[in-house]
């Protein structure tokens, strides 16, 4: 087995705590608690969040640094679907019983097209993250023959053309183009990200002549120091942006792009903290069975809590706005929520799984398994299943 793999659940480690940081933000963002909060606590929350935005961007790195190392499977994209379908079609079922039965309150429209489209296994509006996922995964044999193919230094080259045009440029200078994209959130972002996290695959940055005097724990803490300083930096600048934002349509401009800076991400300074915040865990080197077991279920616990029924409704049911002017109190309200949250979703993820590993050990099962790959087969086609 190859070392490095062997020993990955320090990267294991960080999926579970970059899946918090996603509940923890989304119940800041969501919940309305950071436009209700004033001084210290607004502050507070900024500051957890310039901290935590690391979140989707690290798993971005893990699927181009596991990834370009395997082939794409068609069974996996039929895996990452059925998931999708099932927590979809369980949030939808949850809520008609929690509105109709005990008297819920539900914020989401129930017309006939949003019940149409809940049912559907992915939709073009709302699962932004997993089309964004399937397309980067299906596409993934292609993008790993560049990986494969090029020298290090013209991979180099394509990281570095990439981050000043759609990063740096795109950024500061046509920043408009960024929220056309939902500050980052689309196939570009992707790719670079993919490559990103396949180049420190292939070519290990801890590796490298500059770290050559450094021990494992000093390259390990030195990597941990830049995201603290990134983050710190990422703060002040969102600061800096609420501000001056009233200033004038001058000082507006600038507010957009400071903003920008600190959320979009495909902003430079978000890239770099989550790339030393990647390499901070690459480089722990233990193996837990626990921590990758846990590691496992965080793919479910995304699609159950961000589901729209969920996130629409979920944090307006338990009040958490109240908290807005609790200070440091209220960061161990939201963080104790986002904990019991993630540990409700990985037991329902990990029941899933259980139910979904029973069915697929069926005989019926594995006929219609064996169907479809002679299917495939007939059709001429080099898939991979």
């Amino acid at each position: 087995m190859d070392k490095k793999t062997s020993k990955k659940s320090g990267l294991e480690l960080m999926r579970i705590l970059s899946m918090l940081f996603i509940i923890v933000y989304h119940i800041i963002e969501h919940s309305g608690i950071i436009v209700q909060a004033v001084g210290g606590s607004r502050f507070l929350l900024i500051l957890i969040e310039a901290f935590f935005v690391v979140h989707v961007n690290s798993f971005i790195l893990l699927t181009g640094y596991f990834q370009s190392q395997k082939k794409a499977r068609l069974s996996k994209v039929i895996s990452i679907i059925n998931s999708t379908w099932f927590y979809k079609l369980f949030s939808l079922a949850g809520i008609v019983i929690l509105v109709k039965y005990f008297s819920f309150s539900n914020s989401i429209d129930m017309s006939f097209h949003q019940k149409i489209t809940s049912i559907l296994p992915l939709d073009r509006n709302v699962n932004w993250y997993i089309n964004n996922y399937l397309l980067i995964y299906i596409f993934s044999p292609f993008l790993n023959i560049l990986v494969e193919k090029l020298s290090k230094e013209k991979f180099k080259k394509l990281i570095l053309v990439m981050f000043v045009i759609f990063s740096l440029i795109g950024t500061l200078l046509i920043g408009s183009v960024v929220p056309a994209y939902g500050y980052g959130r689309s196939i570009l972002t992707f790719i670079f990200l993919y490559f990103v996290g396949a180049y420190l695959r292939k070519y290990p940055i801890e590796e490298s002549r500059i770290f050559n005097t450094y021990t494992d724990k000093m390259k390990k803490y030195l990597f941990l120091a830049i995201y603290v300083v990134l983050a710190l930096i990422i703060m002040a600048f969102r600061m800096t942006s609420i501000g001056i934002f009233d200033f004038g349509s001058a000082y507006g401009e600038i507010a957009d792009v400071l903003n920008t800076l600190t959320i979009s991400f495909l902003s430079p300074l978000v890239i770099l903290e989550a790339v030393s915040y990647f390499l901070f865990f690459k480089n722990m080197t233990f193996n837990s069975k626990v921590i990758n077991f846990i590691g496992g279920t965080t793919f479910g616990i995304y699609l159950l809590h961000e589901n729209i029924y969920i996130c629409s409704n979920l944090y307006n049911w338990l009040g958490i706005e109240k908290y807005s002017n609790y200070g440091i109190k209220m960061i161990g309200i939201v963080i104790v929520l986002g904990i019991i949250i993630f540990i409700v979703c990985m037991i329902i993820e990990i029941i899933r799984k259980a139910i979904f590993k029973f069915f697929y050990k069926r005989k019926f099962a594995e006929k219609i398994r064996n169907k479809v790959q002679i299917f495939i087969k007939s059709l001429g086609l080099d898939i991979n299943y």
